[in-house]
């Protein structure tokens, strides 16, 4: 990772033509960067508005989120940010250091920017770190909107969230890695769901008590979420229901990695219709490394999986894709035994969290509407 300059890291290509060739409508055909005056800064998440603009969140490394957005043509937009540069830096929070790891937009425009913290607090005469994650709205002229924030200490070690998905009712569902005690480890991370209200409040229906922690046994990592929205409650019967996925990692080598994925009911139950009990590991073809990193709901309620495998050794070198039916059988009529590597020409891997593996593929957002179902 390059920190010698005050730039963003450069993301995946924003967008490609079928034929593979750059956009040439956008930053002339190549790669957008933004420099923040008096900080370094990294970029951890990517989300796209319906207007074709585009927000880029991360951290700087005085302890401030960084946001920035830019026009469908790659250059700063100059509407957002208190300065006009298309930039904002800041600490939601009484100055303490954070870091953003996930956005989302809502259907008005506001941006929703999930991340992770750490304060010092004091007793019994020593100063002890204490972790914590919050959510924040920023109306879409990047004020930050201080009618929603929620804020939740955590454990000794921290609690990372990973991605947001929005519900049509306007509730705030966050995905990512929570400690917790484990059936094989005492030192263990589940993947965990959070939902909230529309004002920032947690959700109580949901889960348990607002929360949905998932666990496999050992050490599991949510790096996406995707909810079914499609059709209609009376056309779909997996409307509204909430699919994580991730991976897991082996506590006793953490070399070894699968993929994980889970399925909830709008709920926040677990869907024993998904693999009977919600929830299912995959080796992507046997692999001894596979990683997701984005999911997506086709009609039907089939999920596609993204992410990167290892074809040799322990360090993936193909980006890889599986889909699997409603139940959470794997589709064999999808690729190559439900399941399709590809060799990127250049690997470049992305680093969201120093608590995630040290081996994370580049972040996989999907194209709407999902990808046409083979005849």
């Amino acid at each position: 990772m390059n920190r010698s300059s005050s730039t963003f890291e450069r993301l995946e290509d924003r967008r490609m033509f079928s034929a593979g060739a750059l956009d040439s409508s956008f930053s002339n055909g190549s790669f957008a960067y933004t420099n923040f005056v008096g900080a370094l800064v990294h970029s951890n998440a990517v989300a796209v508005q319906p207007d074709g603009k585009t927000v880029i969140v991360g951290g700087s490394s005085d302890g401030r989120f960084a946001l920035a957005r830019l026009n469908a043509d790659g250059t700063l937009d100059s509407s957002f940010g208190a300065d006009h540069n298309g930039q904002v830096l800041m600490t939601p929070l009484k100055d303490l250091p954070v870091e953003a790891t996930a956005v989302a937009i809502q259907s008005d425009g506001k941006i929703l920017v999930a991340g992770k913290g750490v304060y010092t607090a004091v007793g019994l005469g020593q100063d002890r770190p204490t972790p914590f994650f919050e959510v924040d709205r920023f109306n879409s002229n990047g004020s930050l909107d201080k009618r929603f924030q929620f804020i939740d200490i955590g454990s000794e070690v921290s609690d990372v969230p990973s991605a947001i998905a929005i519900q049509k009712d306007g509730k705030v569902v966050v995905v990512g890695s929570v400690y917790s005690g484990g059936l094989f480890s005492a030192d263990n991370y589940d993947m965990a769901a959070v939902r909230y209200n529309a004002d920032g409040t947690i959700d109580h229906s949901f889960g348990d008590d607002g929360k949905r922690l998932v666990g496999f046994g050992s050490d599991e990592f949510a790096t996406s979420v995707a909810i079914d929205y499609n059709g209609t409650p009376a056309n779909n019967p997996y409307y509204g229901t909430i699919v994580l996925a991730g991976y897991q990692e082996w506590s006793y080598s953490h070399d070894i990695k699968y993929m994980a994925v889970a399925r909830l009911t709008p709920n926040g139950s677990f869907d024993n219709g998904f693999d009977h009990d919600g929830r299912l590991l995959d080796a992507f073809n046997g692999a001894p490394v596979s990683v997701a990193n984005g999911v997506v709901v086709q009609p039907g309620g089939k999920v596609v999986v993204g992410g990167a495998v290892a074809t040799r050794g322990l360090t993936p070198d193909n980006y890889a894709l599986a889909r699997f039916l409603p139940n959470g059988a794997l589709d064999t009529t999808f690729g190559s035994n439900a399941a399709t590597a590809i060799a990127p020409t250049e690997a470049r891997w992305k680093y969201p969290s120093e608590t995630l593996s040290q081996y994370i593929p580049p972040s996989v957002v999907f194209q709407t509407p999902p990808p046409v179902e083979p005849k």
